[in-house]
This record gives structure tokens, sequence and C-alpha cells, in this order.
């Protein structure tokens, strides 16, 4: 399966598995990759969990209006409907795997 690449202001999303390529595997698996001093959009996914793994550098997640700092090797488990950010306030590109637990996400973004 191909990866679909999509470019954001603070960096891009690799798409290792998605719904639109893949018929109801359950899941969609994506690599982020943010750039140093960036921040992602304030959002939440409404249908599924999302689960974070940092897999270089350190990054702050935001989540429900708290901080909390993640270096490589650290995991997070975001609930479903739970507005969330990263934050990547160092100054190296962070590397992120993102395993939502829906092939068909839902995102919305919080002003």
């Amino acid at each position: 399966m191909a990866n679909k690449q999509k470019d954001y202001d603070w960096g891009r999303m690799d798409w290792l598995l998605d719904g639109e390529e893949a018929e109801g595997p359950g899941f969609s698996v994506a690599k982020m990759i943010m750039e140093a001093g960036r921040v992602g959009e304030k959002h939440f996914h409404d249908n599924c969990q999302e689960f974070l793994l940092v897999e270089q550098g350190r990054v702050i997640l935001e989540i429900d209006g708290r901080q909390r700092e993640l270096h490589g090797g650290e995991s997070f488990l975001i609930p479903a409907g739970v507005t969330h950010r990263v934050i990547n306030n160092c100054c190296d590109v962070a590397v992120l795997t993102l395993v939502y637990s829906t092939h068909d996400r839902h995102y919305t973004s919080v002003g």
C-alpha cells in the first residue's frame, strides 16, 4: 500500500494505512513529522481513540487544556472526543506514530 502524504504548516502526515485505501481494517496509522517550533491545530475525533507514540524528539501534548511533555519512546492514549494538539517547542524535528481506532476518522477543529 503506497503512502499518502499531506502537508501542513507545522509539517506533514504520512498515511501508512487509511480507510480510503483499505476498507474496514478497523484502524488507521500515520507518521507525523513536526517541524521544530511548530504547533498543531486543536481538534478532536468524536468517533475514535488516538494512540500517539513519540519516536524521535520531544513534544508537548496539550489535552483538555493541560500540557504533558513526551520524549522519544513515550506514548499516550487520547480518548474519543477529547480536545488535543501537539506542540513541538524544541529545536529538532519530532517524529510520531499515530494509530486511530477506526479506518474512518472524524476530525473536528476547535477554534
